[in-house]
């Protein structure tokens, strides 16, 4: 029991590990810091700071990484 109890660790601390810095870095909320350091002064329009892909591929990266991408989870149902 305990060896499997380390196996499961062993395998899930790498993981875990990388979305605990990714939300160091922010996150979720990684489109708002891109943003902001893109346009301290403000801006009309976010399009003209990010664009929607850009902003999309930065939320989707962390989804990716946490487990919250569809295909992810839907293979977990």
């Amino acid at each position: 029991m305990l060896h499997g109890l380390w196996m499961y660790e062993q395998e899930r601390l790498p993981i875990t590990a990388q979305i605990v810095r990714m939300n160091r870095k922010g996150g979720p909320e990684g489109v708002i810091d891109a943003v902001e350091e893109r346009a301290p002064d403000g801006f009309s329009s976010i399009d003209d700071v990010l664009s929607f892909e850009q902003r999309k591929a930065i939320v989707r990266g962390y989804a990716s990484s946490a487990g919250y991408a569809q295909e992810q989870v839907n293979k977990a149902a």
